[in-house]
């Protein structure tokens, strides 16, 4: 099954504003906007072009690199959505 183009947009920017979230978590200080800006844009293009920017990885490397961006993009997220997570319960 593959999903239409905009539902991946609007996936992928959930994620990069979770991503976001999180990059701002790691840092425990809030970011200015363009760095906000440019770290979801950031995100949002590597989610977007993955499996092209995926194929000039050796064959042999691909499973490798696709398994650390999802474990970056998991990590991250998981910083944002507790960083979510704690504002929302003040």
């Amino acid at each position: 099954m593959v999903l239409p183009s905009e539902i991946k947009l609007a996936l992928s920017s959930l994620i990069a504003m979770i991503v976001t979230e999180g990059v701002k978590a790691v840092f425990k200080k809030e970011l200015p906007e363009l760095v906000k800006l440019l770290t979801a844009v950031v995100f949002t293009a590597l989610i977007s072009l993955s499996e092209g920017l995926l194929a000039f990885v050796p064959l042999e490397y691909q499973p490798t690199v696709s398994a650390v961006f999802a474990l970056v993009v998991s990590l991250l997220g998981a910083f944002g959505l507790h960083r979510i997570y704690k504002a929302a319960t003040k």
